[in-house]
């Protein structure tokens, strides 16, 4: 939803080696692509959707007219 927090899934694998399990993590700020998020939960163990991905993070549909130019993509 447009204007709401970012927020991120973390894999099982990233969660258990950089962060050591800590199930205090979910409400921790991190920054992906050197824009702040939240962490909202952690992926089960094994979950490979729709790759072997370490991170999820929702993309956001920007309404028409609010990108311009040839370099202009739909999505942040």
């Amino acid at each position: 939803m447009e204007g709401a927090q970012p927020v991120a899934l973390l894999g099982y694998g990233v969660w258990k080696g950089r962060y050591n399990g800590d199930p205090h993590v979910l409400g921790r700020t991190i920054r992906v692509n050197s824009r702040p998020v939240i962490i909202v939960g952690v992926m089960a163990q094994g979950m490979q959707f729709p790759n072997n991905d370490d991170l999820w993070i929702p993309f956001v549909v920007l309404p028409p007219g609010s990108f311009t130019g040839r370099g202009g993509r739909q999505f942040s």
